[in-house]
């Protein structure tokens, strides 16, 4: 096994890890208990379908993605930004972020697929971190990419989505992406990454690691729950045989 990733750039607001662990809560309040409560969802949701996952969590496939509100709300605003043609002035006042973003697809649309997640990974990290509170008024906020671009920064899931949709654009399969919410346990925060599946293998894209690793690489990360725009999952930390004794 390759050397763990530890190394960090960036951090999030300690009041975002309170929210990652109960963000579905507002579409389905049996989330953030994921006992008895959870198993009561499975007749909205559809049949559980458990396997080895991300981190090496156990996931739990759900088929209810409509439940998730914010990711589907994003989903909507980015094809309505889609559908609108945006005027800019690369010498005025209105930069031509989106244009320039549409030019980068373009061009790195005929690299190798690690090298496109390389550079997509590049390109979305130069935005400044900004909180949503200073960017939006709002505790949490899910940003479409335009939205990134236009305000100058975003915080992890902004990041995580514009990489997202970045890759969609370029012609990637939904199955082979995921929004990641996960727990940092070096920061003991809450955080949000893109993890992009080439060849059987999930490679990790992060606003806080410069390089696009292996999940397997990075042992700090608890991954909570996952999404496309197919199916969610749920998952659960695999228990050491030090933490069961």
């Amino acid at each position: 096994m390759s050397q763990e990733i530890g190394q960090k750039s960036r951090t999030v607001p300690l009041w975002w890890a309170a929210l990652a662990v109960t963000a579905i809560s507002a579409s389905m309040t049996t989330l953030s208990a994921p006992g008895t409560a959870y198993s009561q969802t499975r007749s909205q949701t559809g049949s559980q379908n458990s396997s080895k996952g991300l981190f090496n969590s156990i996931e739990m496939r759900r088929t209810g993605v409509h439940l998730l509100r914010k990711w589907n709300n994003v989903l909507r605003r980015a094809q309505g930004d889609r559908q609108v043609a945006v005027a800019c002035d690369p010498k005025g006042t209105a930069p031509c972020h989106v244009r320039d973003w549409k030019a980068f697809l373009a061009r790195t649309r005929a690299a190798k697929p690690l090298a496109q997640l390389r550079a997509v990974n590049r390109y979305i990290n130069q935005w400044r971190y900004v909180d949503d509170r200073a960017n939006y008024g709002k505790v949490d906020y899910w940003a479409t990419p335009r939205q990134l671009f236009h305000s100058g920064g975003g915080d992890c899931e902004d990041y995580a989505i514009a990489k997202y949709m970045s890759l969609r654009a370029m012609g990637w399969p939904a199955e082979k992406l995921r929004i990641v919410v996960l727990q940092d346990q070096n920061l003991g925060i809450a955080h949000a990454v893109l993890a992009v599946q080439i060849n059987g293998t999930f490679y990790i894209l992060d606003n806080q690691i410069r390089a696009v690793v292996d999940h397997r690489r990075i042992r700090h990360y608890r991954p909570i729950y996952s999404m496309n725009e197919r199916h969610w999952w749920f998952h659960r930390v695999r228990r050491s045989v030090a933490d069961r004794s």
